[in-house]
C-alpha cells in the first residue's frame, strides 16, 4: 500500500498521536518515580511492569468488548478522555502525594522495607490503571479499520506501525525536547491535552462512515487466483498456529522488555542522565517495532502465515541478541574510543554515542519483534469480526511475557548472573521457544 485510504487517515491519526501519549506518560513516570523512588533501576522497572500489565490487561478486555460493541467509535472516545484525565490525575498524585507519603511513613516508625513497598504498591496501582485505559486503542482502532478477512494482514502491519511511529517520536520528544524545555508540569499537560482534543474530535465526529479498503487497494497487482491463495494463507488458522502465536508473543514479550532493563543498567554507564538514557533505549525499542511492523506491512501479506515462519523469527531474533551482546563487549573499542576525541562536546557525548550504540544493539531485535506482533494477530485471528478479541489476546500474552521479563532481569538474574550473563540468559529463552 502506497497511498492511505482517505477513510482510514483519521483512524491512523488518533492511533498515531495515541502512540505519542502514551510514551509521554511513561517516559515523565519515569521522571516521577526515579526523584521519589532514589533507585533509578526500580523506578524503571515499575514503569515498565505496571505499563505493560496495565496495556495488557485493557487491551484484552477492551478487545473482547469491542466484538460486541455496535459503537466502536463511542468506545474509542471513551478510551482517550479517560486516559487524558487519569493522566492529570497521576501527576498530582505522583508528584505530591507520594513524597508526602514516603516522608510521613519514614516519620511514623515504619521501616524503609516497607515503606517502600507500601510506596512501590501505591506507584503501580496508579500507573495500572491509567494503563489500562490506554491498551484498549489498538485494538479498538484496529475493530473499527479492518473489515474484511484479506485486510486483516496488511492493516494490521500498518496500524501497529503508526501507534509505534507515535510512541517513538513521543519518547524522544519528551526525554531529550520537553522535559528539559519545558518542564514535567507542562509535558504531562501536553499529553493530556492531545488526549482530550482526540476524545473531543470523535465527540464531534460521532458518527462517522466506517473506514473500508478493498481488497484491490490491498493488494493492486496480483492476480485474481494469487489474491484467493493469499487469502486462503490469512485464514488458515489452525490450533498450532494460534497456540504458536501465543507462545511466540509471550517469548518476544519476555526477551524485548526483560532486555530493556539490562540494555538500561548497561547504557547508564556511557550517559551521565538517566532520564536520557530510558527516553532513549524505550524510544529505540518502540521505533524497532515500529521499523519490523512497517516492514511487515509492505512484505508481510507475501510471506507464510505459520508457525514455521514464526520459530525462525525467533531464532533469527536471539542470534541478533548475542551479536548485540557482542558489540557491547567491544562497544568501547568500536563507538568510545574512536570518537574520544570529541566526547567533550555535549551533543556528541550525550547524544551521538548511546544512539549509534543503540542502532547497532537495540534496533535488530525490535525490528523482529515489530515484525512478529502482526504476524502473530494474523495467525490467530480467524476473521476480521474477532480482530479487536484476537489482538486483545495477544496483547495479554505479550504482556504476561513483558511483566515476567523486566521482574527476573532486575530481581534475579542482574543481582545473580550481572548484566552480561542476563543477556546470555534471555538469548536461552528465545532458543527454547523454538523446541
Amino acid at each position: 500500500m502506497n497511498k492511505i485510504n482517505k477513510g482510514l487517515l483519521p483512524v491512523l491519526l488518533i492511533v498515531f498521536f495515541s502512540g505519542f501519549t502514551f510514551l509521554i506518560y511513561e517516559v515523565s513516570w519515569f521522571r516521577m518515580l526515579s526523584l521519589v523512588l532514589g533507585a533509578t533501576v526500580s523506578a524503571s522497572t515499575i514503569v515498565l511492569i505496571a505499563f505493560m500489565a496495565g496495556f495488557g490487561a485493557g487491551a484484552w478486555y477492551w478487545g473482547k468488548l469491542t466484538s460486541g460493541n455496535q459503537n466502536p467509535v463511542k468506545l474509542l472516545m471513551l478510551l482517550l478522555a479517560v486516559t487524558g484525565i487519569l493522566g492529570i490525575f497521576n501527576y498530582f498524585l505522583i508528584s505530591n502525594l507520594l513524597p508526602e507519603l514516603y516522608s510521613n511513613l519514614q516519620y511514623s516508625g515504619i521501616s524503609a522495607s516497607i515503606s517502600n513497598l507500601l510506596v512501590y504498591g501505591i506507584s503501580l496501582l496508579l500507573l495500572l490503571v491509567s494503563a489500562f485505559f490506554m491498551g484498549g486503542v489498538l485494538p479498538v482502532a484496529s475493530a473499527l479499520i479492518i473489515r474484511s478477512d484479506a485486510a486483516i494482514a496488511s492493516l494490521m502491519g500498518k496500524i501497529y506501525a503508526w501507534e509505534t511511529l507515535g510512541s517513538t517520536l513521543g519518547g524522544l520528544a519528551t526525554g531529550f525536547i520537553l522535559l528539559g524545555t519545558f518542564g514535567q508540569k507542562f509535558t504531562i499537560l501536553t499529553a493530556v491535552f492531545i488526549n482530550l482534543i482526540l476524545a473531543l474530535s470523535l465527540f464531534l465526529f460521532k458518527n462517522p462512515s466506517t473506514p473500508t479498503v478493498s481488497e484491490d487497494e490491498l493488494q493492486p497487482d496480483l492476480k485474481p487466483e494469487t489474491k484467493s491463495r493469499k487469502k486462503a494463507a490469512v485464514n488458515d488458522n489452525n490450533p498450532l498456529n494460534r497456540k504458536a502465536a501465543l507462545i511466540a508473543t509471550f517469548a518476544f514479550g519476555f526477551t524485548v522488555i526483560g532486555l530493556q532493563i539490562v540494555w538500561f543498567r548497561i547504557f547508564r554507564i556511557y550517559m551521565t542522565n538517566t532520564s536520557y538514557t530510558f527516553s532513549l533505549i524505550a524510544s529505540m525499542v518502540i521505533l524497532g517495532l515500529f521499523a519490523g511492523s512497517w516492514f511487515y506491512e509492505k512484505r508481510g501479506s507475501k510471506s507464510p502465515v505459520n508457525t514455521y515462519s514464526m520459530l525462525r523469527l525467533m531464532l533469527i531474533t536471539a542470534i541478533a541478541v548475542l551479536a548485540g551482546f557482542l558489540i557491547l563487549i567491544r562497544l568501547p573499542e568500536l563507538i568510545m574510543f574512536p570518537l574520544a576525541a570529541n566526547q567533550e562536546a555535549y551533543f556528541m557525548r550525550i547524544i551521538v554515542i548511546p544512539l549509534l550504540s543503540a542502532l547497532l544493539v537495540i534496533i535488530p531485535v525490535t525490528f523482529i519483534s515489530g515484525y512478529a506482533f502482526p504476524l502473530a494477530c494474523t495467525m490467530y485471528a480467524r476473521n476480521h469480526h474477532e480482530i479487536g478479541s484476537s489482538i486483545g489476546k495477544i496483547l495479554l500474552s505479550n504482556t504476561a511475557g513483558s511483566i515476567a521479563g523486566p521482574l527476573l532481569a532486575a530481581y534475579l538474574a542482574i543481582p545473580f548472573l550481572g548484566s552480561g550473563l542476563s543477556v546470555i540468559f534471555f538469548v536461552l529463552v528465545l532458543l527454547g521457544g523454538d523446541f
